[in-house]
């Protein structure tokens, strides 16, 4: 039996992604970087990129559309619903993702230490608060 409550991902709908093509999902996170720019962060050609952009030739792996997902700092489950590898009724509650420290930006670190210090920092440069 299905939950009234919607399965989320993020504090994001799982339907929103899993009705999203993975074209869909990937211009939609493909933010200001160029396609030669994800390539090199996936580890996949160009034209491979070109052709998910375009929604041509065969469904990416699992394993380029997680390193897609952690390319762009996006929910690997996320990305998992779009492309078709997972199922809205699959998952379950709000899925985590946690990274490494390592690998946060340092606006995000800013940000967190703001928030669990009760004080505003910004993180644009120059600026003071």
């Amino acid at each position: 039996m299905r939950n009234a409550v919607p399965s989320t991902c993020a504090g994001v709908s799982a339907c929103h992604y899993a009705c999203m093509h993975w074209a869909d999902y990937v211009r939609s996170h493909q933010g200001d970087r160029t396609q030669t720019d994800i390539a090199l962060l996936v580890g996949v050609n160009q034209s491979t990129v070109s052709n998910w952009m375009l929604g041509k030739g065969h469904r990416p792996s699992a394993d380029n559309v997680i390193a897609f997902a952690q390319a762009v700092r996006d929910n690997p489950v996320a990305a998992l619903l779009a492309a078709g590898y997972l199922a809205e009724d699959q998952v379950d509650g709000v899925v985590r993702v946690s990274e490494s420290l390592s690998e946060t930006s340092t606006e995000r670190l800013l940000t967190e230490l703001g928030k669990r210090l009760g004080v505003h920092v910004s993180t644009r440069k120059g600026a003071t608060g």
